[in-house]
């Protein structure tokens, strides 16, 4: 018995360094994905929207269900533990707050640096606070919309096979991962605008699936200035990828980023979209707004 007992010891440790290298092997072959967002104003109600997208993504993006993590690759009887290592390890995720396997960026400019307050509130909610070289609205200082350009700067990330941006003013009701796997088809996917129920032919940025290519990015950087008379600036970067990508994008469905003015139009439509969703906009009142308080 003394004999077995030292046996079962000694290979506990050896089979989890097993199935660590054997995971690591796979995390090195799936790829790498990432969330990203962006705060160009630290105002109090976008970094409460902000901490909000991150538990979502935390809620129905962890380890154990990530369906590119390198755990859903693992075969059942490595997946098979006995209960009292199940028990362990349930305890030890417990008291790890962020357990998504794919990386979470926030974007912020060097015009506009957040403070040391706001950049620890961020990590404490597992951001990865990311600064980027500000890139100026066609129209120098355009009162609307002037730091939405800076959403170019996804392109850029290079270390990733695939982004899924979203922005500060939604949040997860499902998860969403499954669109990263697209990346490796389509460079560019969206999900169509709607607006008071008013369908688009464009697609709206808030939401958007990209595979990043530095090339891409050098040419979207030229290019938004020197075609700004073929595309309306008024709403910034959506009318210049609108612009860019109008003979090259794939559409999701409406539930990747399904926005709350609908409901204004159609709130029968908006609440059998919503019971489905997977990405909400909150486009009408934000929090902290009176339009919000109205509605809630």
């Amino acid at each position: 018995p003394e004999e077995l007992t030292d046996a079962r010891v000694i290979s506990a440790p050896l089979q989890k360094e097993q199935q660590e290298e054997q995971q690591q092997q796979q995390l090195n072959t799936r790829g790498r994905y990432a969330f990203v967002s962006a705060l160009y104003k630290a105002t109090l109600g976008y970094l409460r929207m902000i901490c909000v997208l991150a538990y979502t993504i935390s809620r129905y993006h962890d380890n154990e269900n990530d369906l590119l993590s390198p755990s859903s690759y693992s075969s059942s009887s490595s997946s098979s533990t006995s209960s009292s290592s199940s028990s362990s390890s349930s305890s030890s995720s417990s008291s790890s707050s962020f357990l998504s396997s794919y990386d979470r960026l926030v974007l912020y400019t060097s015009k506009r640096p957040l403070s040391n307050d706001t950049l620890c509130q961020l990590r404490a909610q597992g951001w990865t606070p990311y600064m980027v070289q500000h890139l100026p609205h066609p129209q120098g200082d355009y009162k609307k919309y002037s730091d939405q350009f800076n959403k170019l700067h996804i392109f850029n990330l290079t270390q990733y096979d695939g982004i899924m941006y979203i922005d500060a003013d939604c949040f997860l009701s499902n998860r969403v991962d499954e669109v990263f796997r697209l990346t490796k088809q389509f460079p560019f996917i969206a999900v169509h605008d709607n607006w008071y129920g008013q369908d688009s032919l464009g697609i709206n940025a808030g939401v958007l699936v990209v595979r990043p290519d530095n090339d891409t990015f050098l040419q979207l950087k030229e290019g938004y200035i020197k075609d700004k008379d073929k595309y309306n600036i008024d709403y910034a970067e959506q009318n210049y990828l609108n612009y860019y990508y109008r003979h090259n994008k794939l559409l999701l469905p409406e539930i990747y980023n399904l926005n709350a003015a609908q409901a204004i139009s159609s709130k029968e439509e908006f609440y059998r979209l919503q019971s489905r969703a997977k990405v909400q906009h909150i486009t009408l009142g934000k929090p902290g707004g009176t339009l919000w308080s109205n509605r809630t």
